[in-house]
């Protein structure tokens, strides 16, 4: 008798996280899954499937199978026993289509349908709606995780990476007219430039959140970077990466409740800063905050870019 259903929220992700396929067929006791049933590109799946594959190789040459994990089936044998109705594809179970039952074999890299989804899921804007918190007047999305250069990082469908920058940023530098962003298949590095700001003749480079392979570029910002600063968590954002060391890189990005006191301290000082140019009456919340380095002029664009991008 298979366990009753456990689910996990993964932070980032949009829709909730279930039991890993290999749960769902009743091969493994406990498994949830963290690839969005991505099972292509998930580690587990690889591992699992070398274990099936080396005990059909035993049954072949005629061995005695005598442990539990040398009766291990592939939990493609276990679906396909099942009636029509539960053999769920692996889209719907993500919740990425409303409806949609495997009519091949659960061989997912030979599917047309999944390869058509596949393709569709890296040009996606982040499911809608984002929601946000306000701090300071400055917004941050809730399951997004912030890099100190204010740039952010969102685990999206099959643990791959988006990249974008925040709230914050887009307000400081006012409206981009051109971005410099990395090019399909290379690398980025987390505390390294990852792209650059441009306007007018100023540049601002950024650090990345995150460290690895591009994957998808958001074309819509390039021609027309506005997009940026109306909706950073959103339509804005930059590109994904396909990550290298992503559990290593998170630990050292902020989410949560330490966004938001970081996200305070920026503010703050923020404030200070236009208070030694612009005096305390200016500091005391009536500055504006939609383009500051554009209404406040006399803030060098290179001193924002140190203090807030770090470069």
């Amino acid at each position: 008798m298979m366990p009753a259903s456990k689910k996990s929220s993964v932070k980032g992700l949009k829709i909730t996280q279930d039991e890993c396929i290999w749960m769902k067929a009743g091969v493994v006791n406990f498994r949830l899954c963290d690839m969005n049933y991505d099972c292509i590109n998930c580690s587990f799946d690889k591992s699992m499937a070398k274990i099936v594959s080396e005990n059909q190789q035993k049954r072949s040459a005629g061995l005695e199978l005598k442990t539990k994990k040398e009766h291990i089936r592939s939990w493609r044998e276990h679906f396909s026993e099942l009636d029509a109705s539960q053999r769920q594809c692996r889209h719907m179970l993500s919740g990425r289509v409303a409806y949609k039952i495997c009519a091949n074999a659960f061989q997912c890299h030979q599917c047309e349908f999944d390869e058509l989804i596949e393709n569709e899921l890296v040009t996606l804007d982040p499911i809608s709606p984002v929601t946000l918190t306000s701090v300071s007047g400055y917004s941050l999305a809730e399951g997004y995780y912030y890099h100190r250069g204010h740039s952010w990082a969102l685990i999206d469908y099959g643990a791959r990476i988006r990249v974008g920058l925040d709230d914050f940023v887009t307000r400081l530098f006012g409206p981009n007219k051109e971005l410099e962003l990395p090019s399909l298949g290379d690398e980025v590095v987390q505390n390294e430039t990852g792209w650059v700001l441009k306007r007018d003749n100023h540049r601002a480079e950024m650090l990345s959140p995150i460290q690895g392979v591009v994957t998808a570029v958001n074309q819509k910002v390039l021609d027309t970077p506005e997009l940026i600063h109306k909706y950073p968590y959103e339509m804005g954002w930059l590109f994904m990466v396909e990550p290298t060391k992503m559990k290593k890189n998170l630990k050292d990005l902020m989410s949560g409740q330490e966004s938001a006191e970081w996200m305070q301290n920026e503010a703050t000082r923020l404030r200070n800063l236009v208070a030694e140019e612009y005096g305390a009456t200016a500091s005391a919340g009536g500055f504006p905050v939609d383009d500051i380095y554009g209404n406040l002029p006399e803030i060098a664009w290179e001193r924002l870019v140190h203090e807030f991008l770090l470069t």
